[in-house]
């Protein structure tokens, strides 16, 4: 089983958006792939006006990974959610896990 490690930085008064784009990639039927995940944990850091979403998402393995990655990419409305030009939210890190 691997973790992969999301962490996002965003101004703690847009975080209802980026809140808003994680419900959205989870709920969206246009979304779902063969390739899913196995569990997934969130938790978060405030830094005075700032705040660091940290998303856990774990898969059986990185081939699994690598199928719901290539999944996502090829989506144009998840491009446009995640990586539009609009965004205002910075992806920080991303750390791949292999969970003992």
């Amino acid at each position: 089983m691997i973790k992969v490690e999301f962490v996002y930085k965003t101004k703690t008064a847009d975080l209802p958006e980026l809140i808003g784009k994680f419900q959205e990639s989870g709920e969206n039927p246009d979304f779902q792939s063969e390739a899913k995940h196995l569990k997934m944990e969130m938790s978060r850091r405030d830094e005075e006006d700032v705040t660091f979403i940290v998303l856990d998402i774990y898969y059986a393995d990185s081939e699994t990974f690598e199928q719901r990655t290539e999944f996502e990419l090829n989506q144009p409305r998840w491009r446009e959610i995640w990586f539009g030009e609009h965004n205002k939210h910075e992806q920080v890190s991303r750390l791949i896990y292999d969970v003992l």
